[in-house]
């Protein structure tokens, strides 16, 4: 058995240097209670681990080699910390109920996450499940569609989503400061109007929001320059056939999307250019029935690739023995 774990690690060892632009996307499916882990790039599938409860949205924090799932369970909702390398749980923490069901994570300021409950987004310590500050709406800013959120780099938190138009009509995409002040709207109200919005992510001072037309399934993606204006539509295609979920930056200019193609029931990614904005080939995602969240962990370094080995290892050394 050591000899065999040592053949794992080594060998991902030496095939490090040769994934230098490895990304890994992690993906939860709420109805199996797993997140696998997946190279979209290189089209690998990594393994997976099991949750203890319903995981939905993922964050990623790569300087612990952890990710925090938002999660449901007979012990209500809260956040659940595992090791994405090796699987392990490493605990869950309680949301208040008075909050509701949250419906949706993202990445926040310094270590905190941003938690959705569909007419508030509240920051949240991951480790404790305690709130950090003010909510980040005010009561006349409410949205109808679970908000998607992230932090930008320049002190200000990006919101996202469908309001209820009792008094910001179609304000869908809104910076707001740490104190809940409304810092300015993006997005043309022609396109407001004929979009749904399905995910937003923010790297830096950049964000992608992805967008979808209902009569029509237009898929839509606009891209925030770290100017801090929208660039316009970055990506619009017609397409019937598939519902997407999320989308994702990938390492430099690569972006990935995530979707069920709902006529053959397959889900899938498909790569893009976040400058450019070329649409890639589709892959069919076939080791799950269902695409509930996604977070990437971009370009590892070699030791992280050897404690992904581990965690394969790991994996495989749970499994029940056969009877010889």
């Amino acid at each position: 058995m050591i000899r065999g774990l040592c053949c794992v690690v080594f060998g991902m060892a030496l095939v490090a240097p040769a994934w230098a632009s490895f990304d890994m996307m992690l993906v939860s499916n709420y109805t199996s209670r797993q997140i696998h882990r997946y190279d979209p790039q290189n089209n690998v599938y990594l393994g997976a681990f099991d949750t203890v409860g319903q995981p939905t949205s993922l964050v990623v924090n790569q300087a612990a080699s952890e990710v925090y799932v938002l999660t449901e369970g007979f012990l209500g909702s809260g956040i659940a910390r595992y090791n994405y390398n090796t699987g392990d749980y490493l605990g869950l923490v309680a949301l208040p109920t008075i909050w509701g069901t949250p419906l949706n994570m993202s990445r926040g300021n310094s270590g905190e996450v941003l938690v959705s409950t569909g007419l508030d987004v509240y920051r949240v310590n991951p480790l404790t499940g305690t709130q950090i500050g003010t909510s980040l709406f005010y009561t006349d800013r409410k949205f109808t569609y679970p908000a998607r959120s992230g932090y930008l780099g320049e002190g200000n938190y990006l919101l996202y989503g469908n309001s209820d138009g009792t008094v910001w009509a179609n304000d869908y995409l809104m910076a707001i400061s740490p104190s809940g002040g409304w810092q300015g709207s993006w997005i043309a109200p022609a396109a407001q109007n004929a979009n749904i919005p399905r995910d937003l992510v923010v790297r830096g001072s950049e964000a992608l929001s992805l967008t979808q037309t209902p009569a029509t399934w237009n898929l839509n993606i606009h891209r925030r320059q770290t100017s801090g204006t929208f660039s316009g539509t970055l990506i619009s295609d017609f397409d019937g056939t598939r519902f997407y979920r999320t989308v994702e930056f990938g390492h430099g200019a690569n972006g990935y999307l995530t979707f069920n193609n709902v006529s053959t029931g397959v889900f899938g990614v498909r790569s893009f250019g976040t400058v450019l904005g070329n649409l890639g080939p589709e892959r069919n995602i076939t080791f799950t029935n269902r695409i509930d969240g996604t977070a990437m962990v971009l370009a590892p370094e070699p030791a992280t690739m050897a404690g992904l080995g581990l965690g394969l290892a790991a994996l495989l050394k749970r499994r029940p023995r056969k009877n010889r």
